[in-house]
């Protein structure tokens, strides 16, 4: 993002479960999915990661399971059960 000052913050609202974006965010993907019965997913950002090792056994915030891996150039993560997609960690130095 580049923002400099707040970029932390950012990243955090883009992040993580419980944040605020995040939560607006959800919540108009379940009014989207009541409203047209179509499966609608929130994309949850991964920049940062422990280490190349421990991403592939990162589990699901939403419901602490095992992600399903999917076959797409972006989004390599998905939870079913919580209409959740992310993508796997590019960097492990700042983590």
């Amino acid at each position: 993002m580049l923002s400099r000052a707040g970029e932390k913050f950012g990243y955090k609202q883009i992040s993580e479960l419980k944040s605020e974006l995040t939560k607006l965010g959800r919540e108009l993907c379940w009014a989207l999915e009541k409203q047209t019965g179509v499966k609608v997913f929130y994309y949850l950002h991964r920049y940062y990661g422990t280490s190349p090792k421990n991403e592939p056994q990162r589990r699901c915030p939403g419901c602490g399971k095992q992600w399903l891996e999917q076959d797409s150039e972006v989004f390599k993560l998905i939870c079913d059960k919580c209409r959740l997609i992310s993508t796997v960690a590019q960097d492990f130095q700042k983590a």
